[in-house]
């Protein structure tokens, strides 16, 4: 469990999805140039089609602690955008969101955690309204299911 979220600011039970995404914005020759993106930390940078590809594999093979019948599986999970001139004004952090993956797959109600720069946190949350996944079930019957997403905005 991460220190910066107390335990009991945990809701029980939640599908955690515990991929941090890196958006890193490469400097070329003092030109800016498109961000490119990690699924977790230590992963290889790739360009955000083929990172989006990878968050959609992982997140299939994520262990299901909601007692769901299958662990849930990302349709759709766009990463949200990091603007030149945030990257131009060092704007950087890490934004935590909570959020609901409703009976019909959609995201609903997403909370960010913390006190990140604003513009990355509203970045983050219009991402996430825009993740479907394949319904929850749960004993063969939609269900609601809360999970979290972290991304990390990095510039250099």
């Amino acid at each position: 469990m991460d220190s910066c979220i107390p335990p009991t600011s945990q809701p029980k039970p939640m599908h955690r999805l515990l991929l941090n995404f890196a958006l890193f914005a490469m400097m070329a020759a003092g030109h800016a140039s498109e961000p490119n993106y990690r699924v977790r930390l230590e992963g290889e940078s790739e360009s955000r089609a083929a990172a989006e590809r990878s968050h959609a594999e992982l997140v299939s093979q994520m262990p299901n602690i909601a007692d769901l019948d299958k662990p849930l599986k990302t349709l759709s999970s766009p990463f949200p955008d990091y603007p030149q001139q945030l990257r131009d004004a060092h704007i950087s952090g890490r934004v935590r969101v909570l959020f609901w993956v409703g009976e019909d797959g959609r995201v609903s109600d997403p909370t960010v955690l913390g006190a990140p720069p604003p513009a990355l946190a509203a970045l983050s949350v219009e991402a996430i309204l825009r993740w479907r996944f394949e319904v929850p079930l749960k004993k063969g019957q939609p269900t609601r299911t809360r999970a979290a997403q972290d991304f990390i905005f990095q510039v250099g």
